[in-house]
């Protein structure tokens, strides 16, 4: 829906309240299609939910399926109407504004229809290669996946297919992978015997599919028992106005992430909103709080915010009723090619509205940016592009490399260790120019995941192994919570070895970029905001350091702090005002004699940055100065009094009228009542 600007579109979002039980479709405001009689009803609004067709249905990997929705009010009446599509369950699959469906990995996925403030939501099972194709023809057994207990029976059915998706009945052979687990009789009917998983297998000619049985002994092993099974509910994490509905969606699965067909029973932990036993919630007063899925004694929940009108993000962080969404997102170019970034405003159920977004380059530049959005890769690195709209805003990251990066990579093995030195989860393997994202960490590492690692071209000068860990200031509390000491919100403790040495620190050719989660709900109920934090290293002296850590960013709509550091070791996030003790932002010691490093990257192209050393006792006046061969000077980059201290000045490429120098060398002096120091850089056009 277009909209004349923001002011316009929240003003139209809001007019609107609705009171309980009674929902209102508003072509004007929403964009709703429908022309809805209720003269059937003595003139009341009807009451509608939304229908999608097909309800549930299993793809392979690379399918389609086109999926239709509809408005159905209580009555069974049809009305057909516009709708916004979506899809939650990460990469499994995405689906077009059509609603076609494009199955991309195994794994379960919820595609959500929408229209104004109703949604209905459909179950997909993207499955690997159980389903084998021959001459265009392939067998498809129902269930995929089933989970039963010793000595009960589950019916399996199966049938052929076409390459138009047309079905074709015909008579299969059954039999078992595994027929120790149980038998299974001609008509597909499977009798557990013992413990254990086994393949399905229905066949026909040289044609075969299969589904999937897992079968367990104890009678009350999901009914009483919570280990191994997990549900999660689907949206995980959502604002609403009041009035509002929601379709919320469930799934169980075991430790092997098989999905457990049962059903659920719904309920809201607060009178803020009402659910249905079919999971449709309505928003009915202000409040916060989570929405449950049970089924015996397991259960998953997701949270859940209703405000009275669409606040501004305040500075915690907070969830909104809009955020920006920007595609794509986390790109990585090669020197000289160029992207259309694109950006929308999208409430939390889905609806995008289109309005005018400011673009703008955030931390390191790596090429140009106009306000269109299209960006021309320019110098190798990592930068961040940022959309805005008033008080909304939303960041992507994009890495730029060259044709050498590409060919010359150093590898780097990554592992996550506990506090008594166990490896939890897998060991992970990036290059340079990956992308780290965490994620699948059990308690109590899952507090890193939606952290990130960002390795730039050229940050390594050989292999490396990482190993990551809590910081020293986590403290672990019993068996569900973790917390922070000195006001740290959290946290990464970085070893990095090199052929199984430890180097501490570790300094890299090139900054890298980490990136730590944050959790909103912790600074309210501390009462701290955003301007209170900055990112530290943690030093064994128990002293914060802030030298070395530059382009901190962060990102509000993701609850996110981006930054880049020079080295590894404790990198954390915390509030300067709250730390008991010193923050020292030249290092925790006085260097012990005055040096100027070499600038970094060098060659360079458009900006590098230059690190020195100031040592002595006491306050003294620094210069450093940009030169030409001809011995002009090109720009003063530091002329002031400082303290003894570790020092990091960016320079961007320009000269003393703002103008971008040319390609060649350059000089870099730096000087002291007492010493001059002089090095060389390589700028590349």
């Amino acid at each position: 829906m277009k909209t004349q600007g923001l002011n316009d579109l929240l003003q139209k979002r809001f007019s609107i309240l609705l009171a309980v039980g009674i929902f209102i479709l508003s072509v004007q405001a929403w964009s709703i299609e429908a022309n809805i009689d209720d003269s059937q009803n003595g003139g009341r609004r009807a009451e509608y939910s939304v229908v999608i067709e097909p309800d549930s249905v299993v793809l392979q990997i690379g399918e389609t399926q086109q999926f239709e929705a509809y408005l159905e009010d209580s009555s069974g009446t049809r009305k057909d109407t516009t709708f916004q599509w979506s899809t939650t369950g990460g990469r499994n699959g995405i689906i077009t504004d059509a609603g076609l469906f494009t199955a991309l990995k195994p794994g379960v996925v919820h595609v959500i229809a929408s229209a104004g403030r109703l949604s209905g939501s459909a179950w997909v099972q993207v499955v690997d290669d159980s389903v084998i194709t021959r001459n265009g023809y392939r067998v498809i057994v129902v269930p995929h996946d089933t989970l039963l207990l010793s000595g009960n029976s589950a019916q399996f059915s199966a049938y052929l297919t076409d390459t138009s998706d047309t079905r074709i009945d015909t008579v299969f052979t059954w039999s078992l992978s595994t027929d120790s687990v149980g038998i299974v009789d001609a008509n597909g009917l499977f009798s557990a015997n013992q413990k254990g998983h086994t393949k399905v297998i229905a066949s026909v000619s040289d044609m075969q599919g299969w589904g999937h049985a897992i079968v367990i002994e104890d009678s009350t092993h999901w009914v009483n028992r919570t280990d191994g099974l997990k549900i999660n509910v689907e949206p995980s994490s959502v604002v609403l106005a009041v009035g509002d509905t929601l379709t919320f969606a469930a799934v169980c699965t075991d430790t092997q992430g098989y999905v457990i067909d049962t059903t659920f029973t719904w309920s809201v932990d607060g009178d803020f909103a009402i659910i249905s036993a079919a999971g449709l919630l309505e928003a009915i007063g202000e409040g916060n709080g989570f929405v449950y899925a049970s089924a015996g004694d397991v259960s998953g929940r997701a949270h859940i915010r209703v405000r009275t009108s669409p606040d501004d993000p305040d500075q915690r962080g907070n969830n909104r009723l809009y955020n920006v969404v920007i595609n794509p997102v986390d790109t990585t170019l090669l020197i000289g090619e160029t992207l259309q970034f694109e950006a929308f405003l999208e409430d939390t159920l889905g609806n995008r509205y289109d309005t005018t977004m400011t673009w703008a380059m955030r931390g390191r530049t790596v090429g140009t940016l106009t306000q269109t959005g299209f960006f021309t890769a320019e110098s190798r690195g990592v930068g961040m592009i940022q959309a805005s709209v008033e008080k909304y805003q939303a960041v992507t990251r994009v890495v730029v490399v060259s044709e050498s990066d590409l060919a010359e990579c150093d590898t780097v093995q990554i592992r996550f260790h506990d506090r008594d030195g166990i490896q939890v989860g897998n060991i992970r393997r990036i290059e340079e120019s990956d992308i780290l994202k965490i994620s699948g960490l059990p308690f109590p590492l899952n507090i890193l995941n939606g952290g990130e690692l960002v390795l730039p071209p050229g940050s390594l000068a050989e292999g490396i192994s990482i190993e990551i860990t809590l910081p020293d200031l986590a403290e672990i509390q019993g068996d569900t919570a973790v917390t922070f000491v000195d006001s740290v919100i959290a946290g990464f403790s970085f070893d990095v070895y090199v052929n199984g040495i430890l180097i501490s620190p570790y300094v890299f050719d090139t900054p890298v970029q980490v990136v730590l989660p944050y959790k909103p709900e912790m600074m309210e109920a501390l009462g701290l905001t955003l301007e209170d934090f900055a990112i530290f290293f943690y030093n064994e002296d128990g002293t914060f350091d802030d030298a070395d850590i530059f382009n901190v960013f962060v990102d509000t709509t993701n609850n996110k702090v981006y930054a880049e550091v020079a080295h590894f070791s404790q990198v954390i996030f915390a509030s300067q005002s709250g730390l008991s003790t010193d923050v020292n932002s030249h290092g925790s010691q006085s260097p012990s004699h005055y040096q100027l490093y070499e600038n970094y990257p060098n060659p360079f192209n458009p900006d590098t940055w230059i690190a020195f050393d100031v040592a002595g006792s006491g306050e003294q006046h620094v210069i450093l100065t940009v030169y030409n061969m001809l011995g002009q000077r090109v720009q003063t980059l530091v002329d002031k009094s400082s303290q003894p201290g570790h020092y990091l000045v960016h320079w961007d490429g320009q000269d003393l009228s703002g103008n971008r120098v040319a390609t060649g060398v350059y000089l870099y002096r730096l000087e002291t009542e007492a010493h001059t120091l002089t090095r060389r850089m390589l700028l590349l056009q």
